[in-house]
């Protein structure tokens, strides 16, 4: 999936109405269950932050990886600190 930052899609428009097309992928973007809003609010619109879906299922394997992996050495590691 080609997900570049909202700027370089913009320059590298070649639409005689950029701001238009700028505005529909920011309003895409924000609507994709990836998307966090921010909760800030600036002059130019509300502050969020945009994930690809491939990058946030990765972030959310490593975790539950890191998970299982402190549940299966957590009782090792306790006994090392004791000694």
């Amino acid at each position: 999936m080609d997900y570049q930052e909202l700027s370089k899609t913009f320059y590298k428009s070649s639409s005689t109405d950029r701001f238009a097309e700028l505005d529909e992928q920011a309003r895409y973007r924000r609507a994709m269950p990836s998307s966090f809003d921010l909760g800030l609010e600036t002059p130019n619109g509300a502050l969020f932050i945009a994930m690809p879906r491939e990058f946030s299922f990765s972030m959310s394997r490593f975790f539950a990886l890191r998970e299982k992996s402190h549940r299966l050495c957590g009782p090792f590691l306790l006994l090392l600190r004791r000694h």
